[in-house]
């Protein structure tokens, strides 16, 4: 009884950390085009190439929200993978934001410079509009499939259908970072790795059924 006990408390302070909000600082940094850097790192399994300044490089989530940067912001990582205004994560968003932040994205130039349509800023372009075309922004994700990073998330997923399917990103190790600023409001949402690989949220998932167990103890 006392470790299940233990697992539930366990669990329950997971949830808290999950939970708790951290502050980040978001800049911009020359060579690297479309990309964000959040400072400090949150989550696992980023390639050398995406952490840069001690931060990690992301992409819009959202294109509707602005932002402003330099800026420190109140963030929090969530799974659910619907961000404030109700949009849906799909699976080939989540796959190729972790195909970038893992260093392995094909086609992706990592190294910093360049422009339109060349090195690391033409990159960063081609994937954050194919990033919001694999969610419906910019139109419907049939209409640019000649953009490389769009069609090759369909040519991974083996169908536009499967490619467009709804997902928490949990598969992919993927969560949206929500950030808010001084006055409570919500700002672009970006994307990022999950902790501990999705560790976390796997004993958080483990503790509750530890909970559950404890409570159908407690009733017997």
């Amino acid at each position: 009884m006392k470790k299940i006990i233990a697992i539930g408390i366990a669990a329950a302070f997971l949830s808290g950390m999950c939970a708790s909000a951290i502050n980040v600082t978001v800049t911009s940094i020359a060579g690297y085009g479309n990309e964000f850097n959040v400072n400090p790192v949150i989550g696992t399994g980023y390639a050398p190439s995406v952490i840069v300044n001690g931060g990690f490089e992301t992409f819009c989530y959202d294109e509707r929200p602005g932002i402003t940067i330099p800026g420190t912001y109140n963030a929090t990582v969530n799974t659910s993978g619907i961000d404030f205004l109700g949009l849906q994560m799909t699976a080939g968003a989540a796959w190729l934001y972790q195909q970038f932040a893992s260093g392995t994205l094909a086609g992706y130039n990592y190294t910093p410079g360049g422009g339109p349509g060349t090195g690391r800023i033409g990159s960063s372009f081609d994937l954050q509009i194919a990033l919001w075309n694999m969610q419906n922004q910019y139109g419907p994700a049939a209409g640019t499939l000649a953009n490389s990073f769009t069609a090759l998330a369909v040519a991974h997923f083996g169908s536009l259908a499967a490619t467009l399917a709804a997902t928490t990103g949990g598969a992919f190790n993927v969560g949206i970072l929500e950030m808010k600023d001084a006055t409570g409001k919500n700002v672009q949402p970006m994307y990022t790795l999950l902790p501990d690989g999705g560790t976390t949220l796997m004993l958080m998932g483990i503790g509750f059924s530890g909970l559950a167990l404890v409570s159908r103890k407690l009733r017997a």
